[in-house]
């Protein structure tokens, strides 16, 4: 059992979110490494602090009268597994997805989003790589009223040193 320690910052101006900061703690447990495949869990917690405005809703007449930013400020837990196929020597598969909940309610209002994200990525060479990915995220609760469900494509070429 590995510690995993985090933080993050982030902004969706798509969303709405102007700002998500993050801190926290995993405990990580490799289940499965063998002949090309590799297979991760981990759980944890963390301390998000949010701001949300509603430059991300898209239909007007559920924007209040002067709207104000919204601070969404929680202790949330975290689940998450990650796998890994190696397709061929050169190109892996990669899949990982987050579970996160409210954790000082997490039975009687959960609040909880979903992450998934899938890459394949290609060696071009040693130090340049080839990704295409898909990745969604689902919120049960969103602290403004834009979908609950967004995903998206990318592609990208990277140069590792």
């Amino acid at each position: 059992m590995l510690y995993q320690y985090f933080l993050q910052y982030q902004w969706n101006g798509a969303w709405g979110m102007e700002s998500r900061s993050l801190g926290g703690m995993n405990f990580r447990k490799r289940i499965l490494e063998l002949n090309g495949y590799d297979l991760y869990i981990g759980i944890g917690t963390f301390h998000q602090r949010e701001i949300w405005n509603y430059a991300g809703v898209s239909d007007i007449s559920k924007i209040p009268p002067n709207p104000k930013s919204i601070k969404d400020i929680q202790l949330r837990t975290n689940f998450y597994v990650k796998g890994a196929i190696k397709l061929t020597p050169k190109c892996d598969f990669v899949c990982q997805t987050y579970f996160q909940s409210n954790a000082l309610a997490l039975f009687s209002n959960p609040c909880f989003r979903w992450f998934w994200s899938s890459e394949i990525v290609y060696n071009i060479t040693n130090n340049w790589m080839l990704g295409f990915n898909y990745d969604h995220t689902f919120f049960q609760k969103v602290p403004v009223t834009i979908d609950k469900f967004f995903y998206g494509y990318t592609g990208n070429i990277s140069l590792k040193f």
